[in-house]
C-alpha cells in the first residue's frame, strides 16, 4: 500500500506542469511613448501576451506547447513574430522576452529595492521645498489654491513624473528609447492582482480631452462620464501655471540627477540581483524601475504630510479658457 502510494505521488509530480498556468487578464500594459511612437499591433492579445510572460518566466517551450496546446509551429511563428517587432530575442539557442514583465512578487521587491533612493529623493525635495513654493507665487494658480492642495500635482508628477522622465533619460541614461518596428518606446507587462488600482499603485498622467487630464494611480476605475464630471470640477491651470511647473522641474533636475548618477553603483547592484540583467537592457530595467522609485518618494512625502494623494487616487485638472 505504501508502495503504491509513493508511486501515485510520483506520478502526480511528474504530471503536474513546473510553471503555474498564466493568466494575462492579470497583466496591464505600460507604455513610455510621446507622439504615434506606439506599437502597431495588438499588444493586449491574450497569446501574445501569455507568451510574453512566459519568456520571462522561463517556461520551456516544450511546456509551454503542452500547457496552451501550441504546436511547436505555432510557437516558432509566435515568437518570431515578436522578434520582429523587438519584443523578444534569441540568445545562445534560447528566447527571451526584450520588453520589461513585472509579476507581483518582483514588484514587491523592486519597491524594497527602491525605498532607500526613495528615501533620498524624498529628503531632497523637502530640502527644496521653499524654492519650489516661491516658485508656486509666482503661478495663476496661487491666486485661488494653497500650496498643500495643488502639491501632488507638483511634488510628484512635475518634479519626477512627466515633467522629469525625458530628463532623467537624457541626463541619467544618455539613450533614446528603445526601437520598435520604426517607433521608440518601452513597454512592459506589470501584474496587477488589485484591480481597484492601477499595477503596483503605480502614480501616472492621463490625458482625457485637450483641455483636460488626471494624475493618479486609479484612472481605469473611472467611467466616461465620471472622467468628464471630475475634470470639469478639477484645477484651473493656465499656460503661465505649466510654463512655472516646467521652470519647477528644471531646479530640481541637477538634484535628482546627481543623486541617481551618485547611487549608480547601488542601481547597478539592483539590476543584477534581480535577474533583469539576464533578459532586458539597463534602461529598460531602470526606466520602469524608476516609477517605482518616484511613486514609493510621493508616499513617503504623504507619510510626512508634505503632499495629499486623493481619497480616490485621482488628481484632475484643465487649462481655463483662453488660458
Amino acid at each position: 500500500m505504501k508502495k503504491s502510494f509513493c508511486l501515485l505521488l510520483l506520478f502526480l509530480c511528474c504530471s503536474l506542469p513546473a510553471f503555474p498556468r498564466i493568466d494575462p487578464s492579470t497583466y496591464e500594459q505600460g507604455l513610455i511613448s510621446r507622439g504615434d511612437n506606439r506599437p502597431d499591433f495588438d499588444t493586449n492579445d491574450r497569446d501574445i501576451k501569455t507568451l510574453i510572460v512566459s519568456l520571462h518566466l522561463r517556461v520551456p517551450p516544450e511546456e509551454f506547447q503542452a500547457t496552451y496546446s501550441w504546436s511547436p509551429e505555432k510557437y516558432l511563428e509566435q515568437i518570431r513574430f515578436l522578434i520582429s517587432k523587438n519584443y523578444a530575442y534569441e540568445r545562445g539557442g534560447k528566447f527571451y522576452s526584450s520588453c520589461m514583465v513585472v509579476t507581483d512578487r518582483e514588484g514587491k521587491d523592486l519597491f524594497q529595492y527602491a525605498e532607500p533612493l526613495s528615501q533620498e529623493i524624498a529628503d531632497a525635495i523637502i530640502a527644496n521645498l521653499e524654492t519650489i513654493k516661491s516658485q508656486y507665487q509666482k503661478t495663476d494658480l496661487c491666486r485661488a489654491t494653497a500650496f498643500p492642495e495643488a502639491a501632488f500635482l507638483i511634488l510628484s508628477n512635475g518634479l519626477l513624473d512627466s515633467g522629469q522622465i525625458s530628463n532623467v533619460e537624457s541626463e541619467f541614461l544618455g539613450k533614446e528609447r528603445p526601437l520598435r518596428h520604426g517607433k521608440n518606446y518601452y513597454f512592459a507587462l506589470l501584474q496587477n492582482l488589485n484591480s481597484s488600482k492601477e499595477a503596483f499603485g503605480i502614480y501616472g498622467n492621463a490625458v482625457l480631452s485637450k483641455e483636460a487630464g488626471l494624475y493618479g494611480n486609479n484612472r481605469k476605475a473611472l467611467s466616461a462620464s465620471q472622467k468628464q464630471k471630475q475634470s470639469e470640477a478639477g484645477l484651473v491651470l493656465t499656460r503661465n501655471d505649466f510654463d512655472i511647473f516646467s521652470r519647477m522641474a528644471s531646479i530640481f533636475q541637477p538634484v535628482l540627477i546627481n543623486l541617481l548618477k551618485s547611487r549608480r553603483g547601488y542601481i547597478d547592484e539592483v539590476y543584477q540581483k534581480t535577474g533583469y540583467s539576464n533578459e532586458v537592457t539597463f534602461e529598460e530595467f531602470f526606466m520602469w524601475w524608476y516609477h517605482f522609485i518616484y511613486t514609493r518618494s510621493t508616499d513617503i512625502l504623504a507619510e510626512k504630510g508634505y503632499l495629499a494623494v486623493p481619497a480616490d487616487g485621482n488628481f484632475f485638472y484643465r487649462l481655463g479658457s483662453g488660458s
